[in-house]
């Protein structure tokens, strides 16, 4: 399981907070592939929620919205509705913006996901 696995990892020393050179954090790349169980475990483990990239400036927030409502993502709403709601529980920011002086509420499309960010 996905879960077991990342523990693992953790547990035997692998840092959380680990980023590549363009500051993309396993967080990061656990929302782009939009896998909740994922993103839990590393939250569970103290990921910062609200650690942007350094090329785009962007938090996990910013990926979780950005490809839902795109052409070929109906099948992917789900776990990106679900994304969102562990990461604004977790205290995701909604009002950090990225290098492009925009917050995830200018990307997201979705209307459950807009109320979460709280457009209404």
């Amino acid at each position: 399981d996905q879960r077991d696995r990342i523990r693992e990892l953790l547990e035997s020393g692998a840092d959380v907070h680990a980023a590549d050179r363009n500051g993309v954090t396993a967080l990061h790349h656990a929302v782009r592939f939009r896998s909740p169980a994922a993103v839990s475990t590393l939250i569970e483990y103290g990921a910062d929620v609200n650690r942007a990239c350094r090329k785009s400036g962007s938090t996990p927030l910013h990926r979780a919205v950005t490809a839902t409502g795109a052409p070929g993502t109906a099948g992917r709403r789900v776990e990106a509705v679900e994304i969102v709601r562990l990461l604004i529980r977790a205290g995701a920011d909604p009002t950090i913006r990225n290098k492009l002086d925009k917050v995830p509420l200018d990307y997201a499309k979705d209307p459950e996901i807009r109320q979460l960010l709280g457009a209404g």
